[in-house]
């Protein structure tokens, strides 16, 4: 079965591109639905954050970041 689990309006997109460290997981994680971080996520989003080279929040929030 499958299901909406976020509205997909641009405020939820958005949360995601201002703070990305609340939301970014392991690449290998990516598709895992039932995904559990090994440690907490307040520790490991900065970690990968800076890992992954994610830019600065102002820079993920322009448009044409997505919208090319």
């Amino acid at each position: 079965m499958v299901w909406q689990e976020q509205p997909l309006f641009m405020g939820w997109c958005l949360n995601c591109h201002r703070n990305p460290e609340n939301y970014v997981r392991p690449r290998d994680e990516i598709y895992n639905m039932n995904y559990v971080p090994a440690e907490p996520q307040e520790v490991l989003g900065p970690r990968l954050v800076a890992e992954y080279g994610i830019m600065p929040a102002e820079q993920l929030t322009n448009c044409y970041v997505c919208h090319r």
